[in-house]
């Protein structure tokens, strides 16, 4: 090395330049342009969705294996008490979900739609990197490296083989050994399935109006059923894992990307009342995610778990209106690191558990802390930061390739973004 490259200034610029390459990443590696308009907030929306689940899953670990003295377990225990529960965020996913693979359906008529290349279309950017991340996650357990204990007598390969078929929970009443949090793949496929049929009866209404009302009544009587099973039949998997606990979100999802292309939409864009329902949807999601938790996601009764689904369901849809007409909440959320982040959020979805819960067995016993803002700031900072870095590489090497990249003038079916872990 010369000497030149060990001055200060030399030094400085050299950083500065890998800087540069670096702030090229969100433009760079961007969600593929294709035939549908890009929604920058929608990205926006999957990235503070994943980053909740994130923060849900990594205080958990820290709660529950962390080296925590006696004297600091009440300040811990508090902290915990406000996070608020990730499953909030598989809600707001749904919505998601719904909103982007109804809106091609509802600017085309039913004779146009090609339902083959939407369920092709559907199984290319879903599966592959959900088999291979599967497939990836499965060998520390198979080898014995790590131990799951069973659940409901189901042993590793039998939930494993239902696990790449999505069936897993509904067939088993079992959780997903592997990577916990692709339950909700589980009732995604199977709205996936069913959702053609869903829009034809949808659309069978002429008037926007009517049909968005009869929608919302759906989504009312959908979230009173779920509430009854729910009383007599408490988390059991095969209603949890299955489409109802979760159909009025999609329901709420279509509604949100009907009235999306009324004359009342483009009136309310980048209004500022746009502005204060985002934040007051947000607080109240974050709220409802509270009260979740408190119950360990599992409401008894059912008028708790009416109102929380309903909860949920409302200042989700808050959300998702403000940040798509708010003008400060769509700047926010269309930044280019949110957005990037949001784009992989899937492949994030799918890795981070194995991940956080490898580094817990691994590391998270062998560090002590007297503090517990550092406890939760040290492990929430590296918990989060691996599962971004990974999320990335995943993304860059799998995800990516099996997303739609060259646009296309065919059939509604050929959306291109999804949900989470559907998670997109």
């Amino acid at each position: 090395m010369s000497y030149r490259f060990l001055k200060p200034k030399n030094i400085a610029n050299e950083i500065l330049d890998q800087c540069k390459k670096i702030s090229t990443f969100p433009t760079k590696y961007i969600r593929p342009k294709d035939n549908q308009k890009y929604i920058p907030q929608l990205d926006g929306l999957r990235c503070l969705a994943v980053l909740m689940v994130l923060l849900w899953h990594s205080t958990v670990r820290i709660v529950r294996e962390g080296e925590i003295s006696p004297s600091l377990q009440p300040s811990v225990d508090a902290v915990y008490r406000f996070v608020p529960h990730g499953e909030v965020a598989v809600d707001l996913f749904f919505i998601i979900s719904g909103f982007i693979i109804a809106k091609p359906f509802l600017s085309r008529a039913p004779s146009t739609w090609k339902i083959a290349d939407f369920y092709l279309r559907r199984l290319k950017r879903i599966h592959p990197p959900y088999i291979i991340a599967l497939l990836l996650c499965s060998l520390p357990i198979l080898s014995g490296f790590f131990h799951v204990t069973p659940h409901h007598n189901i042993g590793l390969y039998k939930n494993l083989s239902a696990s790449l078929f999505y069936i897993c929970g509904i067939l088993y009443n079992s959780d997903f050994y592997f990577i916990p949090p692709t339950w909700s793949l589980e009732f995604e496929a199977q709205f996936y399935i069913a959702f053609p049929l869903i829009m034809l009866a949808y659309l069978q209404i002429q008037a926007r109006k009517h049909r968005m009302l009869a929608a919302t009544a759906l989504a009312c009587m959908s979230i009173i059923a779920a509430s009854y099973w729910h009383n007599v039949h408490p988390f059991d998997g095969r209603f949890r894992y299955a489409v109802l606990a979760h159909f009025h979100l999609f329901l709420l999802g279509i509604i949100l990307s009907d009235f999306s292309n009324s004359l009342k939409a483009c009136q309310f864009s980048q209004s500022k009342t746009a502005d204060l329902i985002f934040a007051v949807g947000l607080m109240a999601l974050l709220a409802t995610g509270i009260e979740l938790n408190h119950v360990n996601a599992e409401a008894p009764g059912f008028w708790l778990y009416a109102s929380i689904a309903t909860g949920a369901g409302l200042s989700s849809c808050m959300v998702f209106l403000g940040a798509l007409y708010g003008k400060i909440a769509k700047h926010i959320l269309s930044l280019p690191w949110i957005c990037l982040t949001g784009t992989m959020c899937y492949s994030i979805y799918l890795l981070h558990d194995p991940l956080m819960e490898g580094i817990t067995k691994l590391f998270i016993h062998r560090i002590t802390f007297h503090s517990p803002a550092l406890l939760f700031a040290f492990w929430t900072v590296a918990f989060l930061s691996i599962a971004w870095t990974a999320g990335f590489i995943y993304y860059i090497c799998v995800e990516r390739p099996f997303m739609n990249r060259k646009p296309t003038s065919v059939s509604p079916s050929l959306e291109t973004t999804r949900l989470i872990p559907t998670l997109r």
